[in-house]
């Protein structure tokens, strides 16, 4: 499973992400797309909680949804050391059942591409329905796949420096456009000192999309596509040459 021995390692690989931009952005897709207020957000895909604490701390009432039992318990113990009241499931988001709705869904970090099935795109697509209110949001990233194809993906080797050694992840990917998948292969290694403590292989299959298809499945699950963009770019229009994209639907 992606995320398993990885997850020790996920917020030390991404700790330049910029979760107050992310969420910023979020913000302002709510101002301007909203029929309502937001007030209550559901998480998909939550991780290790970078946005589910912040969305909180604003006031959001946040539950938050991942598959990966490991991601979760970081999650779980940020919350409980900065005492917010955050509601932590886990569950697979295609089998998603809480027994509740929301203002807005969020699905962060390209969660939805890994529904690399059409009928895991559409079981993800109809739990998100099932969770929202009447004219809720639903707001997702994700791989534009002419951007994919136009400039296609290489390896690349990230070093992080710590306090005690280093930690290095190669990332090998291959492209399956037939099926619309990047395969990445992550080799992780971690030096302390330079000798040698950890080392993990993970493969994670992650799918791009393409604009008529994102706007098919969302309409025949009971969304209006309101608009796709670069991603934190809401004001400028996607081209071939923005990988990351954000996609935002209302439910009907």
């Amino acid at each position: 499973m992606a995320f398993n021995r990885y997850s020790s390692y996920y917020d030390t690989l991404y700790a330049e992400k910029d979760y107050t931009e992310e969420c910023d952005f979020v913000e302002k897709v709510f101002n301007e797309y909203a029929d309502q207020s937001v007030k209550s957000v559901l998480d998909l895909g939550c991780g290790t909680g970078g946005h589910a604490v912040l969305l909180v701390q604003r006031g959001y009432a946040l539950t938050g949804v991942d598959i990966s039992e490991s991601m979760l318990s970081i999650a779980c113990q940020k919350a409980i050391e900065l005492n917010l009241p955050i509601d932590y499931h886990l569950q697979d988001i295609r089998q998603l059942n809480l027994g509740d709705t929301f203002d807005a869904v969020i699905s962060m970090f390209a969660v939805m591409g890994y529904q690399t099935s059409n009928a895991d795109l559409e079981m993800g697509i109809q739990a998100v329905q099932k969770h929202l209110v009447p004219g809720g949001l639903f707001i997702f990233d994700g791989w534009f796949g002419p951007a994919v194809l136009a400039t296609r993906p290489v390896e690349r080797t990230k070093i992080i420096e710590t306090e005690t050694g280093r930690v290095i992840r190669h990332a090998r990917p291959e492209l399956d456009v037939t099926n619309q998948l990047v395969r990445v292969f992550y080799k992780i290694i971690h030096l302390h000192d330079d000798r040698l403590v950890d080392e993990i292989d993970e493969a994670h299959s992650m799918r791009f999309f393409f604009y008529q298809e994102i706007k098919y499945f969302l309409e025949r699950n009971g969304f209006q596509l309101l608009k796709i963009s670069p991603f934190l770019e809401l004001d400028r229009e996607i081209t071939e040459s923005d990988w990351n994209m954000t996609v935002i639907a209302r439910k009907i």
